[in-house]
């Protein structure tokens, strides 16, 4: 048995990752806001980090909704004036882009979408995309005060890292 090494594939480090993070999130509400979307007795299976697929499409979806979130928040988006609407994709978009700074940011996006920006460094170096992170800094400095906001900034630091892994 010395003579054994395992050596674990990525798809099984990604399953032991994503066991962990079900772990450590256990009793945050993460299990309920996976129920919006997946069935109940399909959660702790997602949590355990056994339904791989299902787990990523989760964290996934949670990680866009808690950026959503955050961006509503940094860029001061009003995103209670929806609820008077009839809330679909379009309506929360047009409170987003009505945003100068977000309307830039989706352009920026569109001309990486388009390889306009080819590489890092380019990315980098634009200045909406440095006044973007700079503004998250800020929002999360101020905000990290609470253990709740910890918790939800290392959440959405670890669905980061299984996107850079996977990628």
């Amino acid at each position: 048995m010395n003579d054994i090494i395992l050596i674990l594939g990525s798809f099984h480090i990604l399953m032991s990752f994503l066991g962990a993070v079900g772990h450590l999130m256990t009793g945050t509400g993460l299990q309920h806001l996976l129920e919006q979307v997946y069935a109940s007795h399909t959660v702790p299976h997602i949590m355990s980090g056994k339904a791989v697929d299902r787990a990523r499409r989760g964290h996934m979806l949670s990680l866009c909704s808690l950026y959503g979130i955050m961006m509503s928040k940094v860029y001061d988006v009003n995103l209670a004036a929806a609820d008077d609407f009839e809330i679909t994709d379009c309506v929360i978009s047009e409170h987003f882009l009505s945003n100068p700074s977000i309307f830039q940011l989706t352009s920026l996006l569109e001309n990486l979408k388009k390889l306009s920006i080819s590489n890092d460094d380019e990315l980098m170096k634009n200045n909406i995309f440095q006044e973007y992170l700079e503004e998250t800094k800020r929002f999360k400095d101020r905000n990290n005060e609470s253990k709740t906001s910890q918790l939800w900034f290392m959440y959405m630091d670890m669905i980061d890292l299984m996107c850079i892994f996977i990628k």
